[in-house]
């Protein structure tokens, strides 16, 4: 069984818990859990530094591709635009006109 990361960071969260809530009980057993109550926050706090990165990333990445998608449809419709004033000026049955209806395709 594989978690997701959803499950993963509420297992660290639990954990952190446990180790505040049963600090006098683990103290008896000579476990000191403060340091790695410690550790177990920083390394929570790296990973939803780590996650807020990772979704700004991924809004980039998803305005860059409508950016993009954007830029190329600008482009093709200038292409097409000046494939149609070609074709009109040389007429339909010249041999640049049929070679651009087949790169067209």
């Amino acid at each position: 069984m594989s978690l997701n990361d959803s499950k993963k960071r509420d297992f660290v969260t639990q954990m952190i818990e446990i180790l505040v809530q049963n600090k006098s009980k683990l103290a008896e057993k000579g476990f000191s859990s403060e340091s790695k109550e410690a550790e177990l926050r920083e390394k929570s706090n790296v990973t939803a530094t780590s996650e807020v990165k990772q979704q700004e990333a991924a809004a980039a990445a998803k305005e860059a591709t409508l950016k993009a998608q954007s830029d190329l449809d600008a482009a093709y419709l200038a292409a097409s635009s000046m494939a149609d004033a070609v074709v009109g000026l040389l007429g339909k049955n010249d041999e640049l006109s049929k070679k651009i209806r087949k790169i067209r395709k």
